[in-house]
């Protein structure tokens, strides 16, 4: 009987520590320790995204500090160190693969702090030339329009500063032959006029021209090898390698709970046989103990029975939570769960991370407290309203957390319920900070290249303007000699009366005296003068106000404007805009206007609408100059009307220019795309001008066009937005062949 005791005392011990090692390796992978490294390999990934992002702003001037490329390099090395530790579960072929692509990474990240040095040295010289050259040479082309022989240099320096303008914004070096030939030109004029007195500032602007010449294909250069460079692939891969780890420790788990499973079932079986066991070992007591064997017999029949489906049920059960707590934890938004009152029951780590609180923090409902004040009363509404209704709940909000930190997140939850009654609410929240941060910096980018169209008009215009102002001013010059001169032919004639009066009043009137008086009438030509002054005075005047139209039209057109709309007479507008561009269409073209006098003013943008109405006149004076070339005709016409169309005010400007080709027209609103040579135009002004009159002003912009015979575009805006969507009564765009 003792080494019966014995024996099962021992089995009995291995038994336990079978379980207890099934047990350990069941437990053997820390989310905490997954968290941790997953998180790191994604904010190495955004570091890496974020130095690329840098690297392009920095490329295009839309980045003036450099300080955030060496710190996102010390980030990335750290953030590196730290992913050298690697979590318990990882297997030595996983750590071997792992260490191998963090070396690769290391050394990448080193190429990029060797190149960044290279990039910023490059850049800062091109970004100084660049920021330089447009201001000094708007203000050489000024002077030298005003100097009479400067005419040479002011069209070879506008040509050259429009040339380097798009080769700094372009990869394209079909313009360096160009831009050559212009810096040839100007150089020949400052040794033709080595006197002259801005022939340093001309040397000047040449020196900064060579060198955005030389040093922009080094920069453009050194962007591409540092946004080539692999990284994000080596971070990739290493997030691919460390999952598989992951995976491969979850199925090794897996297999350890189901051995457990089958040990719980042999012990179970183990029982039965000792029972067996026992019973054929006392079977001479059966006859006194049949029945309550037998009773006995059935009872613990149904309680393994039951004890078996409890293990089932246990185990799925077990499944399914270790599936959602899984899936829960991997989740890149948060997931929350709350009772029917609106307290939190369950936040995945995800949704703590985001939220900044722990889960006892949840539950006391703090996330109320770092709500950003603007959002709070809001919010809270919407969640109580939620609460009390059963309803879901769709927000977008931020937080603001006490380090200063202000972050957008979205929110969406819908309502649990059994037997038509709410017992709780589940939802997610995600972080969409660089979503609203994206969108801010486009729409920074987009009024960017509004105002650089804006200026880049203005100073292709300013030459021009300079022209249309020169004629008045030249015959009002002339006027005013001739009224000058002639006032000195008068002066003779002013004064014979007084001296007749005088030799009146003494006596002394001679036949002399009125000989010379008579002699001056003559010399002077009193009849014509007469005649000829006041048509020189109101020629003057004609003049003045011509020139003091164009000013006023000029200084409407340049004004920055504001960011809120105002109450605007379109038709005022178009006319000054118009005044503005007359030395773009006057050679080519015939404008004919037919303003509606009873189009009430309309609510915009009254700058960006100014701008919309330029590009599409100078486009309609290009088209007319390009038919011009292929029929026989000396001008074209264009047609600019407005009307009101009910509560749409709606502005037309026809050409009868070449009109649309057909592989053209589903593109013409695309960014970047032109029609034009290279030079001539940016594929920026339809773009626009779709924006402006889209995104801006709630109205449409579409065209009608036909080969050979011109093109129509139609502006539509509401009158009044705020009583009636710009997407109601709206008619379709399309294109209409005539």
């Amino acid at each position: 009987m003792k080494l019966s005791m014995t024996k099962i005392t021992l089995l009995a011990l291995c038994v336990a520590g079978l379980f207890g090692v099934l047990y350990t390796r069941s437990s053997g992978v820390k989310f905490t320790e997954h968290d941790r490294y997953e998180r790191g390999v994604q904010r190495l990934k955004q570091l890496d995204t974020d130095f690329n992002v840098d690297v392009l702003k920095a490329r295009f001037r839309l980045l003036n500090n450099y300080d955030g490329f060496s710190e996102q390099l010390d980030e990335s090395f750290a953030t590196l160190q730290e992913l050298t530790n690697f979590p318990a579960f990882v297997e030595a072929e996983g750590s071997v693969a792992l260490s191998r692509t963090l070396a690769s990474f290391s050394n990448s990240l080193s190429q990029k702090q060797e190149m960044i040095e290279q990039f910023k040295t490059q850049n800062s010289v091109v970004r100084n030339s660049l920021n330089y050259f447009p201001i000094a040479g708007s203000e050489l082309i000024k002077k030298a329009a005003a100097s009479p022989d400067g005419r040479e240099l002011e069209l070879s320096f506008d040509g050259l500063m429009r040339e380097l303008l798009v080769f700094s914004l372009t990869a394209e070096d079909e313009l360096e032959p160009q831009i050559r030939l212009s810096m040839e030109k100007v150089r020949a004029w400052t040794e033709a006029h080595p006197n002259h007195a801005d022939i340093k500032m001309v040397t000047s602007l040449l020196a900064h021209a060579r060198a955005i010449l030389s040093r922009k294909p080094k920069v453009d250069a050194l962007t591409r090898q540092l946004v080539a460079i692999p990284t994000g692939e080596q971070a990739d891969e290493m997030l691919h390698i460390y999952q598989g780890q992951f995976g491969l420790a979850l199925q090794k788990t897996h297999a350890y709970r189901l051995a457990l499973f089958g040990c719980s079932v042999l012990l179970l079986g183990g029982i039965a046989w000792a029972i067996f066991a026992l019973r054929s070992a006392n079977r001479h007591l059966e006859h006194r103990v049949a029945e309550r064997t037998a009773e006995l017999s059935g009872k613990n029949a149904a309680l393994q029975e039951s004890i078996a489906e409890q293990l089932r049920t246990s185990d799925a059960l077990r499944s399914s939570e270790q599936r959602f707590r899984t899936l829960s934890t991997c989740s890149p938004v948060g997931i929350f769960e709350t009772d029917a009152t609106g307290i939190c029951q369950y936040a995945n780590p995800r949704c703590q991370l985001i939220l900044g609180l722990t889960f006892e923090e949840l539950v006391k409902n703090e996330w109320m407290k770092i709500l950003h004040p603007e959002d709070k009363d809001r919010v809270t509404g919407e969640w109580k309203q939620v609460v009390a209704a059963g309803g879901e709940l769709n927000s977008e909000h931020r937080f603001v957390f006490p380090s200063g930190e202000e972050r957008w997140v979205h929110v969406r939850s819908a309502a649990v319920r059994k037997d038509e009654n709410v017992v709780g609410h589940v939802g997610m929240v995600a972080d969409i900070t660089d979503r609203k941060k994206a969108e801010a910096e486009r729409k920074a980018m987009e009024l960017q290249l509004q105002q650089g169209q804006k200026l880049e008009s203005i100073g292709r215009l300013a030459a021009g303007v300079a022209h249309e102002i020169n004629t008045p001013t030249q015959y009002i010059g002339d006027n005013t000699r001739f009224v000058r001169d002639s006032f000195q032919d008068l002066l003779p004639v002013l004064n014979a009366p007084r001296k007749l009066l005088d030799a009146f009043r003494d006596n002394r009137m001679t036949a002399e005296l009125l000989l010379t008086t008579e002699e001056a009438l003559k010399k002077a030509d009193v009849d014509y003068l007469i005649e000829e002054i006041p048509k020189a005075v109101t020629q003057s005047l004609e003049g003045i106000e011509r020139v003091a139209k164009i000013v006023v039209s000029m200084k409407e057109f340049s004004h920055p404007g504001t960011t809120e709309k105002t109450q605007v007479d379109l038709n005022h507008a178009i006319d000054s805009t118009l005044t503005v561009a007359r030395s773009e269409w006057k050679y080519v073209a015939d404008l004919v206007t037919e303003f509606d006098a009873t189009l009430p003013p309309v609510l915009c943008l009254p700058g960006e609408f100014n701008q919309v109405i330029l590009n599409l006149t100078v486009n309609a004076a290009h088209a007319i100059a390009d038919a011009m070339k292929d029929r026989d005709m000396t001008k074209g016409t264009i047609t600019v009307t407005t009307k009101r169309d009910g509560d749409w005010a709606e502005v037309r400007v026809r050409d009868s220019g070449t009109g649309i080709p057909e592989h053209a027209r589903a593109k013409i609103f695309d960014p970047f795309f032109t029609t034009k040579g290279v030079g001539k135009g940016t594929g920026q002004g339809l773009a626009i001008a779709h924006s402006v009159i889209t995104d801006k002003h709630g109205g449409t912009i579409a065209f009608e066009t036909e080969m050979g015979k011109g093109t129509v575009f139609i502006i539509r805006i509401p009158i009044a937005p705020a009583a009636k969507a710009a997407t109601e009564n709206t008619p379709e765009e399309k294109e209409v062949h005539v």
